[in-house]
């Protein structure tokens, strides 16, 4: 039973990610909410925010966003923090919203500076952290 909860979940977040790739941002804020309400993990936190976003719904999605990042648990995510920062802020900056978006932006680069990642063989191999 609980395999096929995590197949079901597994389906309707890849119909979500679909939909938000084609922009249909409401459909997928709708399987995104069910996604996070099911299983409140950063992951489905994350994907819910980037629909909010894209839906001008600014203040929740930024309020998602937070929690997602503070309860982000690198064992169970398929996103990295850096990764998540990173197209946050792209999509914030589509949206002209500068502060957060070159903060979160500086983050990843102060994340890049502090580990002294320079070998793009290793950042090509290893992805970013």
């Amino acid at each position: 039973m609980k395999n096929e909860n995590n197949n079901r979940r597994q389906t309707e977040r890849e119909l979500g990610i679909s939909l938000f790739k084609s922009e249909k941002y409401e459909e997928a804020q709708n399987i995104f909410e069910q996604l996070k309400e099911e299983s409140p993990t950063s992951d489905n936190r994350y994907l819910l925010a980037l629909s909010y976003l894209k839906l001008d719904k600014t203040e929740r999605a930024i309020d998602l966003f937070k929690k997602a990042l503070s309860t982000f648990d690198i064992s169970s995510n398929q996103h990295s923090i850096s990764r998540m920062k990173t197209y946050f802020a792209s999509v914030l900056i589509e949206r002209s919203i500068y502060p957060l978006a070159f903060e979160l932006l500086k983050d990843v680069g102060d994340t890049y500076c502090k580990h002294i990642i320079l070998d793009y063989t290793f950042l090509m191999m290893r992805g970013l952290p």
